[in-house]
């Protein structure tokens, strides 16, 4: 499929207003390290919190030497953490969910790649749920409705 000139620029145009949108209400990296000291990646966040990421944990940066691993940087606008050096990327997106690699990557960590909206509930929280439906309230509701404010 051939887009037009004048497509492209309409589709172009939304990408990035989509993008610029999510950069205002989601964190991005601002700042980037490595601390020798307690082998961890530092990510400072434009909402001012700071994101450390063990080295042990994060696909690739295990067997590193320090020295690359202190080269590291932010790409576009705050969205990846690279190591130019080693052709790593990470998407700080991704860190922030608790993906450090790919999905067998995440297996040999014992941990799932799934995004937590994704997890399955559980039975017990799928009858609360039924139930608030039920009754045409909101969890919090209820509790408004009996005065636990």
């Amino acid at each position: 499929m051939t887009l037009s000139d004048a497509e492209f620029e309409r589709q172009y145009s939304r990408a990035t207003r989509r993008g610029e949108e999510r950069l205002q209400f989601q964190p991005h990296a601002v700042a980037v390290r490595y601390d020798g000291r307690s082998h961890k990646v530092v990510i400072d966040l434009s909402n001012g919190c700071s994101l450390l990421v063990p080295r042990d944990v994060a696909q690739g940066l295990a067997a590193a030497s320090e020295r690359n691993l202190a080269n590291v940087t932010i790409l576009g606008p705050g969205t990846t953490i690279a190591w130019p050096k080693l052709d790593i990327h990470f998407s700080v997106s991704e860190l922030l969910l608790g993906s450090f690699g790919t999905t067998e990557w995440m297996k040999k960590l014992g941990r799932s790649r799934r995004h937590p909206d994704a997890l399955a509930k559980t039975p017990t929280a799928r009858r609360t749920a039924t139930k608030s439906r039920r009754n045409g309230k909101s969890r919090g509701e209820k509790h408004l409705a009996r005065g636990s404010v």
